[in-house]
């Protein structure tokens, strides 16, 4: 009888343990996402699609009361957008970050995202992304554009036949 109550009180401590060693884990994953600064970049990103999406759609409407009513919709939608971004922020991404990366590795991450060089990565990056996505259209995108349409053109031509 002794025997047993050790055995379940092991198990209440071990499984205790591993619920409190997940629990720091997914902390610490989630002190990483800010430390990323994930979060308000997606804030960010959230807030800049809203005019191009409600653009996208009063380009397709005529009636003023109807593209009126759309910007109000697409407002209305800006809180539901953001609650599902946290969500995949802070359930989604730190449960797949928790299969991947273990405690040691998240905390070296946390101390790699805390220093000045990681720090500046960070501020740049979107500026980086942007000189790059520049020269991707200035550069690439005008050849790619053709050789497809070259091929559609091909396609068009055999179709005919």
């Amino acid at each position: 009888m002794i025997m047993k109550k050790v055995i379940l009180v092991s198990m209440f401590c071990f499984v205790a343990f591993i619920n409190g060693y997940s629990q720091t884990k997914k902390e610490s994953i989630k002190e990483l996402i800010h430390l990323m600064q994930t979060d308000s970049l997606m804030d960010k990103w959230s807030a800049s699609i809203a005019p191009g999406v409600l653009n996208q759609m009063q380009s397709q409407l005529t009636d003023s009361v109807t593209r009126a009513r759309s910007a109000e919709i697409i407002i209305s939608l800006m809180p539901n957008v953001k609650e599902l971004i946290k969500n995949l922020l802070y359930e989604n991404m730190v449960d797949i970050y928790d299969k991947y990366f273990n405690q040691k590795e998240i905390n070296y991450y946390i101390s790699f995202y805390k220093t000045p060089a990681s720090q500046k990565l960070i501020q740049i990056a979107p500026d980086i992304q942007k000189d790059l996505m520049e020269v991707m259209s200035q550069k690439y995108m005008p050849e790619l554009q053709k050789n497809i349409k070259i091929k559609f053109d091909e396609l068009i031509k055999d179709e005919k036949k």
